[in-house]
C-alpha cells in the first residue's frame, strides 16, 4: 500500500512538471512574441540608423573628392600657367632622344613630353618604340649614331635619353628592353632619366633607381615635365661613370 502511494504521488508529482514546463513553453512561445516583435524592429531602426550614417559619410567623402579634384586641376593650371617661365630655353641646343619601352604609355603622354621638351629649347631627335632584347639595343644604337639632317658634317651627339617605361599588369620587360638599354647607353656616356606616367600597374622605379639614373614618377603631369627638363638641364658625365659598374 506504501509502495501505491509513493507511486501515485511520483506520477502525480511528473503531471504537474509536465503542465509547468507546457505552461514555461507556452509562455517563451507566445507570451513574449511582443517581446520578439519589438527587438526585431529596435533592430530594424538601428540598422536604417547605420545605414544613414553611411550615406552621410559617403556624400561626405564624395564632396571632398570634388573639391581635391578641383584644387587640383587649379594647381595643374597655375603650374602650366608658369611652366614656360620655368622651363623655357633650359634645353636650347640639346638633342633628346626618347626611347618609349613602357606598354602602360598613351601617346598622348608621349606627344604631350615631345611638346614640353620642344618648349624648353631641346630638339627633339626621336622618339622609338624598340623591341626586346639585343635588337632594342641595336635600334637604340642606330639611333644614336645616325647623322642629322645636312650630312656627316652637320652630325651631333645626342645629349640626353628619356627612357619611359611603365608596363600593364603581367606585362614587365624590364630586363628584356629597358635594362640593355641603360647599360648601352650608360657605356656611352649618354646621360638617360628614367620616367613613366602616374599610377602604371607595374613600375619600373625602384628598377631604374638601382641602376643609379633619376627617375621621374609622374612624366604625365605639369610638374614631372618641369622635373624632367630640369635634370636633362643638370645631366652631367657622372651618371655614366656609376653606370659601368652596373651588373
Amino acid at each position: 500500500m506504501l509502495i501505491d502511494l509513493r507511486y501515485h504521488l511520483g506520477s502525480l508529482v511528473a503531471v504537474f512538471l509536465a503542465l509547468g514546463i507546457g505552461i514555461l513553453i507556452g509562455y517563451s512561445l507566445f507570451g513574449k512574441e511582443g517581446l520578439l516583435e519589438k527587438q526585431q524592429q529596435q533592430l530594424v531602426d538601428e540598422l536604417e540608423v547605420r545605414f544613414m550614417r553611411l550615406k552621410d559619410e559617403r556624400e561626405q567623402l564624395e564632396a571632398n573628392l570634388a573639391r581635391l579634384a578641383q584644387e587640383l586641376e587649379q594647381d595643374r593650371n597655375l603650374i602650366r600657367s608658369i611652366q614656360p617661365l620655368l622651363i623655357g630655353e633650359r634645353l636650347s641646343g640639346k638633342d633628346i632622344l626618347l626611347v618609349v619601352t613602357g606598354t602602360a604609355v598613351e601617346e598622348d603622354c608621349i606627344t604631350e613630353v615631345t611638346a614640353g621638351l620642344s618648349d624648353a629649347g631641346a630638339r627633339i631627335a626621336g622618339v622609338i618604340h624598340p623591341p626586346q632584347g639585343e635588337e632594342a639595343k641595336a635600334i637604340v644604337a642606330s639611333a644614336l649614331d645616325e647623322p642629322q639632317a645636312g650630312g656627316e658634317a652637320d652630325q651631333r651627339p645626342i645629349d640626353g635619353v628619356v627612357l619611359i617605361g611603365g608596363a600593364l599588369e603581367g606585362e614587365a620587360a624590364f630586363q628584356k628592353i629597358d635594362r640593355p638599354i641603360i647599360e648601352g647607353l650608360l657605356r656611352r656616356q649618354i646621360f638617360v632619366v628614367g620616367a613613366e606616367p602616374v599610377g602604371v600597374p607595374v613600375s619600373y622605379a625602384q628598377e631604374y633607381r638601382r641602376m643609379s639614373i633619376p627617375m621621374v614618377e609622374n612624366i604625365d603631369t605639369p610638374v614631372g615635365l618641369i622635373s624632367l627638363v630640369f635634370l636633362l638641364a643638370a645631366g652631367n658625365g657622372q651618371q655614366a661613370s656609376a653606370g659601368t659598374e652596373v651588373r
